[in-house]
């Protein structure tokens, strides 16, 4: 009987043993587990970060081109008004002074050329009507 409790004794020895081995082993899979799950997290994390980073530098570049876009557009309308502005001072200032333009130096008056405008009125007139010959005439067709 003494034999039988001995045995009896190791097996349960044995059957702790294994059973403290099998829970160091869960143990250890439950932290290796966790510790992989930590390591996605971060990398997730740091892929989060990076795209953040790349949106922000995305957004920064965009605001800048959108910048200098607004930028010219504001700048051509202010010239745009600048000369409409000067050219209607021009003619505000032909107008006032009936037709003559004040060339600038020593404040003389100069008469507008009127043979150079008909001049090149006629000039206009014959070029159109040299294209008006050139254009062949459609004709309906079938």
């Amino acid at each position: 009987m003494v034999t039988f409790f001995k045995l009896s004794l190791e097996e349960e020895n044995k059957v702790e043993t294994a059973k403290k081995e099998e829970e160091d082993r869960k143990k250890e899979e439950e932290t290796w587990r966790k510790k992989l799950e930590m390591k996605k997290i971060e990398k997730e994390d740091a892929k989060r970060i990076e795209l953040e980073k790349k949106q922000d530098k995305a957004k920064k570049e965009a605001d800048r081109l959108w910048d200098i876009r607004k930028m010219f557009r504001e700048q051509r309308l202010f010239l745009r008004k600048e000369v409409k502005k000067a050219f209607n001072e021009e003619i505000t200032g032909i107008v006032k002074s009936g037709g003559k333009i004040l060339t600038g130096d020593d404040d003389e008056w100069e008469e507008w050329p009127e043979e150079e405008e008909e001049e090149h009125e006629a000039e206009e007139e014959e070029h159109m009507n040299r294209r008006r010959k050139r254009v062949p005439a459609q004709q309906g067709g079938a």
